[in-house]
């Protein structure tokens, strides 16, 4: 059976006995979490993410993100260090949040300030980003709004994945996807999960009611429930830009079911993005 190893040196220095000193006495203020991670704020622009230490493939992916950082670091959170301890694997990265509602405060996981043309930018970069992620041989990476942050603490406004600890390595790790962002039909294909779960979440980011998984029945094909995202468009003509948008995306989702794209079809969706981008910015992006 295939095993993964790693030369990782463990940071084991005193910084750490105050920073799990200070989450313990609570003076590192709880800012987040879920039912197997808890995230605190310290100083200096800087969060502290614990979690109880189930597997050793978040050790193994946070090498790899090292060893792929300048490809990837844009649009993912790559953590600074971390230490395990007494059963508890401790991280530190940079401080990131939700792009918050202007009017109510709330993230949802949704981007509320992006324009169109930013979410654009965004979305071709971070298919890009997933695709090196590919390469480098992480897969099942989790992929869904509640996973994405949007304002880092440099005021940079790339969207950047995060919690990929449960990712798949080199084909080795158990599995753990979010159902409401899975194709069933897919089965263990992760690479296609993956695309899905992005431009699902793209879906959803761009309005959330595009996305409200009722969709996500295993036995209709994705050309039925694509319909019913298309059905939902406001055809208003100052969402002229947002719907084109919402097109290319499904458009991509409908490739994934095929067993091999159409490479004609696939480059003019590309020229598509490319267009849209040159019309905005003047520039081009590369995949």
């Amino acid at each position: 059976m295939a095993s993964l190893a790693s030369n990782l040196t463990i940071n084991t220095d005193d910084h750490w006995q105050d920073v799990i000193s200070n989450i313990a006495n609570g003076i590192y203020p709880k800012i987040g979490g879920g039912s197997f991670k808890q995230v605190y704020l310290g100083p200096n622009n800087k969060v502290y993410a614990t979690e109880q230490i189930l597997t050793k493939n978040p050790t193994y992916l946070f090498e790899r993100l090292k060893d792929i950082s300048k490809r990837v670091e844009k649009h993912v959170l790559i953590p600074d260090a971390y230490v395990e301890r007494d059963g508890v694997r401790y991280w530190e990265m940079d401080y990131c949040q939700a792009d918050l509602d202007a009017e109510t405060g709330d993230t949802g996981g949704i981007l509320k300030t992006f324009t169109v043309a930013e979410l654009l930018v965004n979305f071709v970069e971070l298919e890009k980003t997933v695709s090196d992620l590919h390469d480098a041989g992480i897969t099942a990476m989790d992929i869904k709004p509640a996973n994405m942050l949007f304002i880092c603490a440099e005021g940079d406004r790339s969207i950047q994945m995060t919690d990929l600890d449960g990712s798949i390595i080199d084909g080795i790790g158990k599995v753990n996807l979010t159902l409401y962002f899975t194709y069933l039909k897919f089965e263990e294909d992760y690479i296609k999960q993956d695309l899905f779960a992005l431009y699902t979440s793209f879906l959803r980011i761009i309005d959330e009611s595009l996305w409200d998984y009722s969709p996500m029945q295993w036995y209709r094909s994705m050309k039925d429930w694509t319909h019913d995202v298309l059905s939902k468009l406001d055809l208003n003509e100052d969402c002229q830009a947002k719907n084109d948008l919402v097109k290319m995306y499904v458009e991509k989702l409908n490739a994934l079911e095929q067993e091999e794209k159409p490479k004609e079809e696939e480059k003019e969706v590309e020229t598509v993005a490319h267009r849209s981008v040159a019309d905005i910015f003047g520039v081009r992006l590369k995949y």
